[in-house]
């Protein structure tokens, strides 16, 4: 384990550009001690450097556009985000519904060059450049119930009007051209995240090691066989799927999925991937590793 992450616990992060990379980490101390925090990491790795900026809540996802500005957002489970860009750094709600009565934020992502937010009742928002935070669920939104537990992990997708929503009970939502509709699902099996692959393939992971793949209009179990460790992550990166447990890193070959060997002093910590600009990132808990090709892995925050 790296200094740092003595004292850190990594939760997320994504690759800004080929020689940048912004992590987001909760401190050990504080958060033991009760107090809500959250460090956004900027490393830049030639020449070595690392700046932090600091928040005193939990973040749970950060992204990053370059269009029409460089712009980063942030956003907690609660609900809170920042949107930072050169007009200047404003925090703000993303609904007045969340957490309540609707459920926390569960993930977001860059669609697009749009962010997007889902979370529980299958909660779906797109930062409007001009008028903020806005719903994109209608036909989805779920009413709130102690009875049933809906809610969306993960989405992607070509854009705003073509997306692929997955979460509780293996639900999988379809939004096409404009319109949400419910996909027959193999598997009630939670799930946690989806990916639509450059070869338009669409995947999901979750749950007991479950991995999906939507070709040819239909959604199919992939029995891969490998493990049933929960799957937490989904990058296509260089023509080729890769999924994260909390213990390793897999690529998709076929229908197997082969382990990908990283070299560490101690046990490493995976469960969160992200590729961008000839760069693959692996997070985990205590651990962050990058490759430019899947094959040579660099660990880096020491």
């Amino acid at each position: 384990m790296d200094q740092i992450a003595e004292h850190f616990t990594f939760v997320a992060g994504f690759v800004e550009n080929r020689n940048t990379l912004q992590l987001l980490a909760t401190s050990d101390e504080l958060t033991e001690d009760g107090e809500a925090n959250s460090t956004l990491m900027k490393k830049t790795l030639e020449p070595s450097a690392r700046a932090d900026f600091h928040l005193d809540w939990f973040a749970k996802r950060a992204c990053v556009t370059m269009h029409p500005k460089r712009t980063v957002v942030i956003v907690s489970e609660d609900g809170r985000a920042l949107y930072s860009s050169s007009d200047g750094m404003v925090t703000e709600q993303v609904s007045d519904e969340i957490p309540a009565p609707l459920g926390v934020v569960r993930n977001m992502r860059l669609i697009n060059d749009e962010f997007v937010c889902v979370g529980m009742s299958r909660q779906v928002y797109r930062r409007d450049r001009e008028q903020g935070w806005q719903r994109e669920d209608d036909g989805a939104l779920a009413e709130p119930s102690l009875e049933e537990v809906m809610g969306f992990n993960a989405v992607d997708g070509n854009d705003l009007n073509n997306l692929v929503a997955v979460g509780f009970g293996g639900e999988i939502w379809e939004r096409e051209r404009g319109v949400w509709s419910q996909a027959e699902s193999p598997t009630n099996l939670m799930l946690n995240d989806v990916r639509l692959a450059k070869n338009s393939t669409v995947y999901a992971c979750g749950k007991n090691g479950v991995l999906l793949s939507k070709a040819n209009g239909a959604w199919s179990v992939i029995d891969h066989g490998t493990t049933d460790d929960e799957l937490w992550s989904l990058e296509d990166f260089m023509g080729h799927v890769f999924v994260a447990s909390s213990d390793a890193v897999y690529r998709l070959e076929d229908t197997t999925l082969e382990p990908i060997n990283v070299t560490t002093k101690d046990d490493a910590t995976f469960g969160f991937l992200h590729a961008n600009d000839g760069v693959l990132l692996s997070v985990g808990s205590k651990h962050v590793f990058w490759s430019t090709d899947a094959s040579k892995w660099e660990q880096i925050m020491n």
